[in-house]
């Protein structure tokens, strides 16, 4: 498992947001 901010990914968010996500989805993300 991994830890991501999603406000890194979406500028919409205000403030930071972390989520955890198995490794395989941060891969199809990126």
């Amino acid at each position: 498992m991994k830890k991501i901010n999603l406000r890194d990914l979406y500028p919409f968010y205000k403030s930071d947001f972390f989520i955890e996500i198995a490794d395989e989805v941060v891969e199809l993300i990126k």
